[in-house]
């Protein structure tokens, strides 16, 4: 879990080892005491599947490409 990058997403400062932020125009909590609170912790999972949700297609455009290349390569036939 990248704590500091939900940070960083969310606008918020760290004090303390606590996570502050505006939340719906209130600072708030979001990591006190070594733990989420219940806003912080549906925040970064919010967060954390929208960063998986772009990390998807990036993944999956590369493998088309170098599958491409090496068809390219060999004439599209794969009899190595």
């Amino acid at each position: 879990m990248d704590i500091v990058g939900f940070g960083e997403h969310v606008n918020g400062e760290f004090i303390a080892g606590c996570l502050i932020a505006t939340v719906a125009g209130k600072k708030q909590y979001l990591h006190r005491d070594g733990e989420f609170t219940q806003v912080g912790r549906a925040m970064c999972l919010a967060w954390e599947h929208d960063q998986s949700q772009q990390e998807l297609p990036l993944a999956i455009a590369t493998a088309e490409t170098r599958l491409s290349r090496k068809q390219r390569r060999h004439g599209g036939d794969n009899h190595g």
